[in-house]
């Protein structure tokens, strides 16, 4: 009996040790510090805070002074702020067709037009904002993860499948014929989680940008899907520190270990790359990690570094997405959307001919 109770206890005391350990593995990922040193001029200030109630809202898209939200919960529901008043739209998105049941339905407002989506289903509708009337576009057999819309006709999108991530495009005017861009992305080890990323649109230069998740680097292609150059982000680390295992009873691929986030939240707007890094640099306070989030900003003409400023957390909740409007930067924080007023620091790299942003 005593032996019993004593390979229990030790069972346990087992358990919480290796708890522990790996607690203190990912608290090391997280804080990892790296040679660079950022710049952070006064490049924006916080301007105004919007209670939303919930935080199941993301970033549909702006027009002027007017920020579109989506949400998971109510799918098909549009929601607008302005003047810092949350409003629902009078009427909800109808449908022509539903096919299939969605999943992961999405919506990007563009004005005059906008954009629905299920990925996990293939399937797209487009219309007007006049009378939120969508049509169904497309219907496929691709499991798309990620789209950004190029224009009414195209759509450049990612696609997860068990030969891989490949990016390509859909052509709405031609039946939707799908190509791909074999050569945009580069793998370094599975071809899974070694390539994941967000993938961006700056309707401004009709540029394709695909930033990965676990390394310092990106991709920038035109809307045809021809690279124009592969950039870097100012930290050092070009290698995805990943440790993948298979489970061999479901032929599947999972993380065996926390990895190192190198990128978080991005979006490329008016030939700027803005990206929420995961990564301290030297001479950086390790307190302001737990109150803020770091936004780096480079310029894609030259690929430079131009600043990093933060975004501050709201009641201990960390940025998860955001977007930008000229010299505004809209943020969700919690439950919570904040604005941030940029200055010329960073307004007068803009390179414009549109004002619309796709970011994550």
């Amino acid at each position: 009996m005593k032996t019993k109770i004593i390979t229990l206890v030790a069972g346990a005391l087992l358990s919480i040790a290796v708890v522990i350990v790996l607690f203190q593995i990912s608290v090391k990922i997280t804080r990892h510090h790296n040679s660079f040193i950022r710049n952070f001029p006064k490049a924006a200030y916080k301007t105004k805070e919007v209670d939303l109630g919930y935080n199941s809202f993301y970033f549909a898209g702006h027009d002027q002074d007017k920020v579109y939200l989506g949400n998971v919960s109510t799918p098909t529901q549009v929601y607008t702020v302005k003047n810092n008043t949350l409003f629902k739209e009078d009427k909800l998105i109808e449908l022509d067709k539903v096919e299939r049941p969605f999943n992961a339905f999405q919506v990007r407002v563009s004005p005059p037009y906008f954009y629905a989506y299920d990925g996990t289903v293939s399937c797209i509708y487009s219309g007007r904002v006049a009378d939120w009337k969508a049509r169904l576009r497309w219907i496929g057999n691709n499991f798309i993860d990620q789209a950004v819309f190029i224009d009414s006709q195209r759509v450049a999108f990612r696609e997860q499948s068990k030969a891989g991530t490949k990016i390509g495009t859909i052509d709405l005017s031609k039946n939707g014929i799908i190509k791909y861009g074999n050569d945009i992305l580069q793998k370094q080890s599975d071809g899974i989680f070694d390539v994941d990323g967000k993938l961006l649109f700056d309707s401004s230069q009709k540029k394709i940008v695909y930033l990965y998740t676990y390394r310092n680097q990106y991709t920038v292609a035109d809307s045809r899907l021809q690279i124009a150059f592969r950039g870097t982000t100012i930290d050092t680390i070009s290698q995805a520190q990943i440790s993948v295992a298979v489970l061999k009873d479901r032929e599947q691929q999972k993380m065996s270990r926390p990895p190192l986030k190198v990128n978080r939240a991005a979006l490329a707007y008016g030939n700027l790359l803005f990206v929420n890094s995961g990564i301290l640099g030297r001479y950086e306070p390790e307190e302001m990690w737990d109150i803020a989030s770091i936004i780096d900003i480079y310029n894609l003409t030259d690929q430079s570094y131009v600043a990093s400023m933060y975004v501050h957390d709201v009641h201990r909740k960390k940025m998860r997405s955001f977007m930008i409007s000229g010299d505004q930067l809209y943020a969700l924080v919690g439950d919570a959307m904040v604005t941030y007023k940029l200055s010329t620091i960073i307004t007068s790299r803009y390179n414009l001919s549109n004002e619309k942003s796709t970011g994550r």
